[in-house]
């Protein structure tokens, strides 16, 4: 069951239509930047770990990146170029992580959960970067890629 984003009252929201109004709202605000050049980079966040020991708090998204993104997970980037539209930089779990979490999420799941087409390990996002280092840059939401 998912949360009204207006208030706490719970409404029957499928995954696809979250796809859906994300995958929307990512197409206005491609449309309404006009951008020619410059890039955005939209992170989410990184989990904060509770001291002494190896569990964290309670993650929440930045706000911009699970608007457009249309969930909230940690260690991921959402990134726009007007030349390639978007594409969405992921963590992708180590098996000694998975044995920890059971999450075995692959880049083809993140592909078919959000409807971003070009999704890439979370290791890619530097090469990324250097490729546009000449090119101006905004960023929203958490410094904290």
């Amino acid at each position: 069951m998912k949360l009204n984003q207006l208030s706490d009252i719970p409404v029957e929201v499928s995954d696809q239509e979250i796809r859906v109004a994300a995958e929307r709202r990512r197409e206005r605000m491609a449309s309404e930047w006009s951008l020619t050049d410059e890039i955005v980079i939209i992170p989410s966040g990184l989990e904060i770990k509770q001291p002494g020991g190896d569990l964290g708090y309670l993650f929440d998204s930045h706000p911009e990146h699970t608007w457009l993104v249309g969930e909230g997970k940690e260690r991921r980037v959402l990134v726009f170029d007007p030349q390639e539209g978007w594409s969405l930089f992921v963590h992708v779990q180590t098996d000694d992580e998975q044995v920890w979490t059971g999450n075995t999420t692959t880049l083809e799941d993140v592909k078919a959960q959000t409807g971003i087409e070009r999704v890439f390990h979370l290791r890619e996002l530097g090469n990324w970067l250097t490729k546009r280092k000449e090119r101006k840059a905004a960023l929203l939401g958490n410094d904290d890629i």
